[in-house]
């Protein structure tokens, strides 16, 4: 948004003030003819620092922060190193959060402030876990504000309810209207997963039934029917599977039974089926979400007894932890989920980044991050802290999270919310678990 500056000099003494105002409104519409100009709007802001300076900006500010750290729960983590790295994560995420949702980075070097809803979820995760509750709840609020704008992606002139669903953008704006890049990223369905993923673990969270009837469900019920509408297929012995879809990018495009998002898939249609049953709305629609996320893990692809992130895929994809982490779908005795887990953990060292050639070793940060909390999940905290250990070697000079911090990488980003999300949510689920309580649980829930 616009911007202005301004400069006081009080004898020897200079201060400099920087002064953003945003002109996106939260409900996507116009601005109202009364309304001054986002300039007008920062003058008495320049004004006041022109006689003042920074003291009373500086005590609002302090007074903030002060708010925030109280709501930050304690860690009890035995490296000081990963403590100091858990603060500048809390610090990172607290600079970045919007009125609306969790950009990966505010400037123009971090995808220019915009919302990605696979993203968001791991910065909604690392604040959330961290006992953020209120300041993280804004993410789910932001998916429910812009839901009619994923509806309008999928149904037809004449419908008049979202039989259909909604799909969320790859890439939003403060209205939730489309800014994607054109690329084959365009074909990712999985960040409706991760909304509805998010969506669920705020209400697991708070418990409160008119959140999850006004702000969640309306999430999952959209996100579950989008996937049944559209890419669930059913073959002729009966069996379903995910049609092609562009899984993890490094993976390439048109994949079908793709195991991330497959994972995604059937991790929705379970949280959307358990909250219809919180709220005593479960019918026959929902009952088939459960019948189909039942029946989807016979169509994924496997060899040697692990499962493959796509049919003949010869990857060592990151996406083969995806049944623990981000989507517990699975036992933690489930041979082949676990296996699958193992098989990317032994070879992630060389498995570079999500590009194509771009890094060598695992200090793509955010994976060491999703291996801990998957073996967090399983059960297995010694194996999750060591993995935790690996991913404090990524840190920066300020002890900040990289997208690649690795040398001879052009491709390399510091400050990299998503990174510090996925480091905190995984610090959190080795200290107190997941909100789900462990991997696959599929008990009632209820408030």
């Amino acid at each position: 948004g616009p911007w202005a500056r301004a400069v006081r000099v009080d004898g020897a003494h200079a201060e400099w003030g920087v002064f953003f105002e945003d002109d996106c409104h939260p409900d996507g519409g116009a601005a109202p003819a009364d309304e001054p100009a986002p300039l007008e709007r920062l003058a008495p802001r320049v004004t006041a620092f022109a006689a003042e300076g920074v003291a009373p900006g500086f005590a609002a500010s302090e007074a903030a922060w002060k708010h925030f750290w109280d709501s930050v729960h304690d860690f009890a983590l035995p490296d000081p190193e990963m403590l100091r790295m858990v603060h500048v994560a809390l610090y990172h995420l607290r600079c970045n959060a919007t009125r609306w949702s969790q950009p990966v980075g505010i400037h123009n070097d971090l995808w220019s402030g915009k919302f990605f809803a696979f993203d968001e979820f791991f910065c909604h995760m690392g604040l959330l876990t961290s006992g953020c509750t209120e300041l993280a709840r804004r993410v789910p609020e932001f998916r429910r504000a812009t839901l009619t704008v994923a509806q309008k992606r999928c149904n037809p002139f004449h419908s008049k309810e979202p039989v259909f669903g909604g799909l969320y953008p790859w890439e939003t704006l403060e209205d939730g209207s489309n800014c994607t890049f054109p690329g084959h990223w365009e074909d990712h369905i999985f960040q409706n997963a991760n909304s509805a993923a998010g969506a669920w673990a705020q209400f697991l969270t708070m418990r409160d039934r008119d959140f999850l009837e006004q702000t969640v469900w309306p999430i999952l019920r959209d996100m579950a029917r989008y996937y049944v509408s559209h890419h669930i297929y059913r073959e002729a012995d009966g069996g379903v599977f995910i049609g092609k879809v562009t899984d993890l990018e490094k993976l390439g495009s048109a994949h079908e039974r793709a195991y991330l998002t497959t994972c995604g898939v059937i991790y929705t249609l379970r949280c959307a089926a358990r909250a219809a049953g919180v709220l005593g709305c479960a019918d026959a629609e929902t009952r088939n979400w459960t019948e189909l996320a039942d029946a989807l893990p016979a169509s994924l692809p496997e060899k040697d007894g692990h499962y493959l992130p796509f049919p003949g895929s010869e990857d060592v994809s990151v996406a083969l932890v995806g049944g623990f982490f981000p989507y517990p779908v699975f036992r933690a005795d489930d041979e082949k989920a676990v296996a699958s887990l193992r098989w990317f953990a032994d070879r992630a060292h060389g498995a570079g980044s999500m590009y194509p050639g771009m890094g060598r070793n695992i200090l793509c940060s955010w994976y060491a991050a999703w291996l801990s909390a998957a073996f967090s999940i399983i059960g297995r905290p010694d194996e999750a802290y060591e993995w935790l250990r690996e991913y404090t070697r990524s840190a920066g000079l300020f002890g900040e999270a990289w997208e690649i911090n690795e040398p001879g990488v052009s491709l390399s980003r510091p400050w990299f919310a998503t990174s510090a999300g996925v480091f905190l949510t995984a610090v959190n689920i080795w200290l107190h678990g997941h909100p789900e309580g462990c991997a696959g649980r599929a008990d009632g829930v209820s408030v």
